[in-house]
């Protein structure tokens, strides 16, 4: 087990040298989200109304970073519109706003950014990628993907309800354990992330449902995030405590 954990890692850290570990991304009710996380923001269809996404962004360097922010349109519904916010909003033909928040150090900013979507009555879905990045080093940046669902419909919401994953014991010290049941005909795997964003092990879950364990003896004291992806959707991000 502890070579296929190690085998894993250094998988990881071949990838983790294309992103910096410097700034980190938050949701509105505190969840903490992994590189590049694929949210969905769902409501009812009404050109009057708009569907909103706020993040925070904090910095986990010991040195303050100009923070900039750009979109990048996945996939889009014809008709639509969408804009963001950046310390003021933007009109929708705006990708990379010109405005800088300077983010001291361990801050976080909850309030300068915030996602618009306009479905102008139009069905379908929107994915837009945000990426945020330090000004004088694009290198460093972090980003999360965001699926605007105007219907209600065209994302499987009561499925992906169905994924659900748990650690115990929790405080852990040699070994955890994960329970898991994902939706029949998807694919997942469960990843354990540093608090700084950093992978350290990924493992791919078999079936539907059944558990996984894990070798934590190696693993230092302190807090880490373990989440359950299915089909590349994040369906929970949960805290996990090493204490020996």
């Amino acid at each position: 087990m502890k070579k296929c954990i190690l085998f894993v890692i250094a998988i990881m850290l071949t990838i983790l040298s294309g992103f910096a570990q410097n700034l980190v991304l938050w949701d509105s009710v505190a969840h903490f989200l992994p590189p590049d996380t694929n949210l969905i923001r769902s409501g009812a269809l009404d050109n009057e109304k708009e569907l909103c996404k706020y993040l925070a962004i904090k910095n986990n360097s010991s040195a303050p970073i100009p923070v900039c922010v750009k979109k990048v349109i996945l996939d889009t519904t014809p008709g639509s519109k969408n804009y963001l916010c950046w310390t003021r909003c933007y009109p929708d033909y705006i990708y990379a706003p010109v405005d800088t928040v300077m983010l001291g150090s361990q801050k976080t900013d909850n309030y300068h950014f915030v996602g618009h979507y306009r479905p102008m009555e139009k069905h379908g879905t929107s994915t837009i990628r945000y990426v945020f990045y330090n000004k004088f080093d694009h290198s460093d940046s972090v980003s999360v993907r965001i699926t605007y669902n105007p219907t209600g419909m065209g994302i499987p919401d009561a499925i992906m309800a169905k994924n659900f994953i748990s650690a115990t014991p929790n405080p852990a010290n040699e070994e955890i354990k994960f329970n898991y049941t994902i939706t029949p005909g998807t694919t997942g795997k469960i990843i354990i992330l540093q608090i700084t964003g950093a992978v350290i092990s990924e493992t791919q879950v078999q079936g539907t449902h059944g558990s996984i364990t894990l070798d934590s003896s190696e693993m230092k004291d302190g807090l880490y995030f373990y989440y359950l992806m299915v089909d590349r959707n994040v369906c929970s991000a949960k805290k996990l405590v090493i204490r020996h």
